[in-house]
Formats: structure tokens, C-alpha cells, sequence
């Protein structure tokens, strides 16, 4: 009885453990059971706004970075970068404009675009094999058979070459073949138009891209992110010149260069004869020149409007001033004697200057004696 054990054995049972026990299960499972209830109601709710919270941010946050990652693919991490230039920024009504639409960068972000073999021929995966664009040509008039393909690939390209009119605006349509991965500018092709002509007042024109532009790896399943860049060229409708009976300036629009500059003129006597505001630029330094300064040849002449954007930008090409300082003497008429002779040949606004005599197409003896009357009071130039 001794070693009976019961009470081991209740101990050893915890028979009054057991009735602690299920008394801690009854208090905690009786009292605190509806708080527990009411905290873990309370802790529901409360974790579930937080969680539900906690999603929506989270939502919101993948909402904001897949904008985000939108607007910077849009932007600077566009696969293909697609833009349009021109070959001039202002020019007449009627004067005719270059356009050039390029691949300025092109880098694949797909997994799927893979090499693909057929038979003998491996077709490049990271490439631009479909492709389709619209150029806007605003109030412009495309030139006929002006389109010039400039990428070929005989094996893959298909050029077909369209000019598409609407009634509210005329576009060209290119499609191109094989654009490999690049960071440098890739030209697709050119074409020309005509500003347009009869206006009476100057016009702003914008070449840029219309509709869905369309880059695409024919064997991956989704296209390209793109980002595409337009041009503005300026129709300045107003003369330029104010021309008197003592001096005619032109422009040679091919090499915009200003003609017709008398030795000696200033930048200011040069602003008196143009209905624009006029800065002379001389050598490198980027600043302009006084407004006292004597033009030379090979200086740069600027014209600005009311306001203050530069619309035109000419080398000055003045009249006997072969040697590049303004004025003219015996110094110019060595350099025509040493060209025509090919002992320091003459090019450019340079050779410009000292074709002296009417309908010349070269420098001649007959350019020398030009000067020479002119250095001697006889006829000046």
C-alpha cells in the first residue's frame, strides 16, 4: 500500500493535472473563448484589412511600376527607337525637303526570338522582319517616285513602296524586311517633298509617325516596344532680303550659301538689308561678332525672328574675298592665280567668291582681272 502508487499514479496520470488541465482548457477555452473569439474576430478583421490593404498597395504598386515600366519603355528603353529627319529646318514656300526615316537603335528584350533553322539557312532570331510605318507629310507634297530604299538584303527584303493619301492627311507607306540588332542609325529610306507653296504666312511643318507603327520578329509571337521621334521643318512665307539696286544677295539653297555680300559690309549694314535680326558668327568661338564686324567669307550668318528662333543659317560668301578676311586685294588674286595653276586649288564658298565674271563655272585668268580693276579704282566689284 505503501508503494501503491495511486497517487504516483494520479500524478504519474495527472489526474489533478488533467482537471488543471481541463480547467486551463475551460478557463481558456470558456472565458477567454469569446474573447479569443472576439480577438480573433477582432484579429481577423483587422489582418484582413491589413492584408486586403497590404494587397491593394501591393496592387497599386505593381500597377504603378508596370506604368512605370510603360512609360521608360515608351521612352528610353524602347526595343526599337524609330525616327524621321529632315535635311533642312527652314526653307521657302515651294523648296524642296529631304526626309529620312532611320532605325536609330534596336535591342531585343524577347526570350522567344530565337534563331530558327530550315534546312541549310538559319534565319537570325533578334531581328526586325516585319515592319510597317506611316510619315506624316502635314501640308507637304510628296515628289513622285521619290522613295529610295536604302537597306537591302537580298535573301530577305521585300521593299513595297506606296504613297498613301487621305482626305486629312497624306502619309508614305514602307514596308521593310531585316533590321539586325544595332545602336547606331540604320536608314530604311528617303523620299522628298515639296514645302508647301501660296501661303502668306510662315508655317511650322511636322513630319512624324501615324498610326500603329509595326516592328516585329515574325517568328516570336508579340512586336516590339517602339519609340518613335519626328521632325519640324519651318516654312518661312515673309522675303528675306530687302534688295536695293547696289547690291542683290541670294541664297544658293543647294549649299546655303548667302551671295551677293559687298568687301566691307558690317553685320549690321547686312541686319539693314534683311527682314530678319542677324548675328555674323566668326571662327569658332560660338559667340557672334560685333555688330561693327566686317563679313568674311566663310563666316557664319544667322537670322532669327521676332521670336528670337533662328529660322535660317548661311555661309557668307563675299564678293573677291577668295583669302577669307573681308577685303580685297592683291592676296586674293595670287590664290585664284595659284588654283588655276592647281598649286592650292580653290573649293567651296571660297571658289565661290572668286568667280567674278557672269555665267563662269571656274576660276579663270578673267576672275583676276575683275580684281584687279577693282584694287585699282576702275570698276568696283
Amino acid at each position: 500500500e505503501e508503494t501503491t502508487t495511486v497517487k504516483p499514479e494520479e500524478e504519474t496520470t495527472t489526474a489533478e493535472p488533467e482537471g488543471e488541465t481541463t480547467t486551463e482548457e475551460e478557463t481558456t477555452t470558456a472565458e477567454p473563448e469569446g474573447e479569443t473569439t472576439t480577438e480573433e474576430e477582432t484579429t481577423t478583421v483587422k489582418p484582413e484589412d491589413e492584408t486586403t490593404k497590404t494587397e491593394e498597395t501591393t496592387k497599386e504598386e505593381e500597377t504603378t511600376e508596370g506604368e512605370t515600366t510603360t512609360a521608360e519603355e515608351e521612352t528610353t528603353e524602347a526595343e526599337v527607337v524609330l525616327s524621321v529627319s529632315t535635311d533642312r529646318k527652314n526653307v521657302r514656300p515651294g523648296d524642296k525637303i529631304t526626309l529620312t526615316v532611320s532605325v536609330d537603335q534596336f535591342r531585343s528584350r524577347r526570350s522567344d526570338d530565337t534563331d530558327r533553322e530550315f534546312g541549310l539557312l538559319v534565319i537570325p532570331g533578334k531581328v526586325v522582319n516585319v515592319f510597317e510605318c506611316h510619315v506624316s507629310l502635314d501640308q507637304a507634297t510628296v515628289i513622285e517616285d521619290s522613295i529610295q530604299p536604302l537597306v537591302y538584303e537580298p535573301s530577305y527584303a521585300q521593299l513595297d513602296n506606296t504613297v498613301g493619301v487621305s482626305e486629312v492627311t497624306p502619309s508614305v507607306k514602307n514596308h521593310i524586311n531585316y533590321i539586325e540588332e544595332t545602336d547606331s542609325p540604320v536608314a530604311l529610306f528617303t523620299l522628298q517633298v515639296i514645302a508647301p507653296e501660296g501661303i502668306a504666312e510662315n508655317q511650322i511643318l511636322h513630319f512624324d509617325f501615324v498610326d500603329t507603327v509595326i516592328a516585329k520578329n515574325m517568328n516570336a509571337e508579340e512586336t516590339y516596344t517602339v519609340k518613335t521621334v519626328g521632325a519640324e521643318v519651318r516654312v518661312c512665307a515673309e522675303e528675306i532680303f530687302v534688295n536695293d539696286g547696289d547690291m542683290t544677295l541670294e541664297v544658293d539653297e543647294d549649299t546655303d550659301v548667302l551671295k551677293g555680300i559687298r568687301a566691307g559690309m558690317t553685320a549690321e549694314q547686312l541686319g539693314n538689308s534683311c527682314n530678319y535680326t542677324v548675328e555674323v558668327y566668326q571662327g569658332t568661338e560660338g559667340e557672334a561678332a560685333e555688330s561693327s564686324a566686317v563679313i568674311r567669307t566663310g563666316d557664319i550668318v544667322k537670322l532669327f525672328d521676332a521670336e528670337g528662333r533662328e529660322v535660317y543659317s548661311y555661309t557668307a560668301c563675299v564678293k573677291g574675298d577668295v583669302s577669307g578676311d573681308g577685303k580685297i586685294d592683291v592676296l586674293d588674286m595670287e590664290k585664284i592665280q595659284k588654283s588655276i595653276l592647281n598649286l592650292q586649288v580653290l573649293d567651296g564658298v571660297y571658289e565661290q567668291a572668286g568667280m567674278l565674271t557672269e555665267g563662269s563655272t571656274r576660276l579663270s585668268v578673267m576672275d583676276m582681272e575683275v580684281i584687279q580693276k577693282n584694287i585699282l579704282g576702275i570698276e568696283k566689284i
